[in-house]
């Protein structure tokens, strides 16, 4: 039998504002070393495609310096940092603040500090979940 991982969000893709039903979300994960892919993906965004990206990398902040002003040289895309309470929007690439659990609830981002587990790292996991959760079809 296989057991199925539920966050306590009472949302489901029906539950979408009009505007936003129709927006796709690609949701990336990197570990340590990944920058050099998310710039590679980076080049490959156009604008207007109507997709929006969320970006976890797994990197120590002070040795890298924010990701946003590294991945935004190689996009036309606007590159932000996650907020807590934010609305997803198309033709936007977030990126996962660092330290933190990002999770989503309808088509609204959740960023919790105090949730992250024994390694100090945030779960990529609860991100896949809770985005399947409130985009269904259209999340990757």
């Amino acid at each position: 039998m296989t057991k199925s991982l539920h966050l306590d969000n009472q949302f489901t893709p029906n539950a979408l504002s009009g505007e936003h039903r129709d927006i796709c979300v690609v949701a990336v994960g990197a570990s340590e070393g990944g920058l050099s892919a998310f710039r590679i993906l980076m080049s490959m965004i156009e604008a207007g495609s109507g997709l929006a990206y969320i970006l976890v990398p797994l990197r120590d902040p002070a040795i890298d310096g924010p990701v946003t002003d590294l991945l935004s040289a190689f996009t036309d895309v606007e590159v932000t940092e996650a907020v807590d309470g934010e609305r997803i929007t198309a033709d936007r690439i977030y990126v996962a603040p660092p330290g933190a659990e990002v999770t989503i609830a309808a088509d609204h981002f959740h960023v919790e500090y105090a949730r992250l587990g024994k390694t100090g790292r945030p779960a990529f996991d609860l991100l896949l979940i809770s985005l399947a959760d409130a985009y269904g079809p259209r999340a990757a």
